[in-house]
């Protein structure tokens, strides 16, 4: 009976020894997550068409395609080399980008993504223009609505069992670049396609609730009541956005933003700021007038009033993550900060100018959102994906 006692004593032992291991293991796991951010997408298309007096064939078949057969169009008319560091991103480098994306997914298991703007390529309609021989607006906005769906629909294969929360970009428009239409068609169409990559029924309910009026929103990250995202549509804050009529619109936005902060703070939460165009001076437009005028992406009084509230709500802002320039801005310049808030952008998948394709995983503390640090993917000489 002894002996039998013992046994089972040893086997109780073991069992709890094995359990603690787990246990253990299991918090060591949880000690940070991840999240993906993927911006500057830049999708082309039409990288495959060639000038001519004829409409592009690529074109025409993509046209008359449900956006889900454009795979096996691209497949046998589009491109076969990855785009070159002078065109935004072809089907080659999208294809590679999803697979490394899915990779990651399997492997690293991130909690959710956000893709803070630019789907679509730069100078989506002059080449619409060109190739397609067509100046309907409408057959345009039929295929930006396409291209839009495609996009998210392969996005979401790649990431099938995460929220993503899109921003709007510059080029994100049916109406040109830096063009806003409050309430607009584009608004609406990109809210409804968009919100397929919002699984959680509450938070896709509250962005089609709130984006189609101007472009921004905010949830609560699922399974963690103590995290919010807030995202943004600075387009409306962007000094080459000169109609007056947004001005009421920009300033309406930075009061809900105010009532945001308000609200993360009186529920204990902490927010990522995500939005596409970000605050401080534009080198490259500042460069390329030969230092002559300091450029600011924002109009002052926006700036101004933006970094005013993140002052005075820093205890609940964990960092600001913009995109926008393209390049690698933590080896550009020193990381940089407002009040105690770090500034992380992230690089562009397209690399039209001169960067090497990218993306990046964070990792953060779940208890406190803070980002712990963060892993930046490119795309190499030899069409491999590696950390930086």
């Amino acid at each position: 009976m002894k002996k039998k006692m013992y046994l089972i004593a040893c086997v109780l032992s073991v069992f709890l020894i094995a359990c603690s291991q787990i246990a253990s293991a299991s918090n060591q796991r949880n000690a940070e997550d991840q999240f993906i951010s993927i911006a500057d997408i830049h999708f082309d298309p039409l990288s495959g068409c060639k000038t001519s007096i004829r409409a592009c064939p690529l074109l025409a078949k993509l046209r008359a395609a449900d956006y889900q057969q454009w795979d096996a169009i691209f497949e046998q008319f589009g491109p076969k080399k990855v785009a070159k560091l002078t065109g935004d991103t072809n089907y080659p480098l999208l294809k590679s980008l999803l697979i490394k994306l899915q990779e990651i997914n399997n492997s690293e298991h991130p909690q959710f993504g956000i893709i803070p703007g630019d789907f679509l390529a730069h100078d989506f309609r002059f080449r619409f223009l060109v190739y397609a021989k067509d100046f309907s607006s409408a057959d345009y906005r039929a295929f930006v609505k396409k291209t839009l769906q495609y996009l998210t629909y392969k996005i979401r294969l790649a990431l099938p069992d995460i929220d993503l929360y899109p921003a709007i970009g510059n080029n994100d428009s049916y109406t040109g670049d830096y063009s806003v239409i409050p309430n607009g068609s584009f608004l609406e169409d990109a809210a409804n396609i968009w919100s397929q990559l919002i699984l959680n029924k509450e938070n896709r309910e509250s962005f089609l609730h709130d984006f189609p009026e101007d472009g921004y929103y905010s949830i609560t990250v699922p399974n963690n009541q103590f995290q919010r995202i807030i995202v943004l549509n600075t387009v409306l804050f962007s000094a080459k956005l000169s109609s007056s009529k947004m001005t009421a619109v920009a300033n309406q936005e930075l009061v809900w933003l105010q009532r945001q902060l308000i609200l993360t703070a009186n529920l204990k939460q902490r927010a990522l700021l995500v939005f596409h165009i970000p605050v401080g001076i534009d080198m490259y437009s500042t460069w390329k007038g030969h230092f002559g005028t300091i450029v600011e992406y924002w109009q002052d009084s926006y700036s101004k009033l933006f970094q005013s509230e993140v002052k005075d709500f820093s205890a609940q802002i964990s960092a600001i993550l913009p995109a926008h320039i393209h390049i690698d801005s933590f080896r550009f310049v020193s990381l940089r900060k407002i009040d105690n808030v770090p500034i992380i952008f992230t690089p562009a998948v397209s690399p039209i100018f001169g960067n090497a394709p990218s993306f990046r995983v964070f990792s953060y503390n779940p208890t406190n959102f803070k980002i712990i640090g963060f892993t930046t993917y490119s795309l190499g000489q030899n069409n491999q994906w590696h950390k930086d």
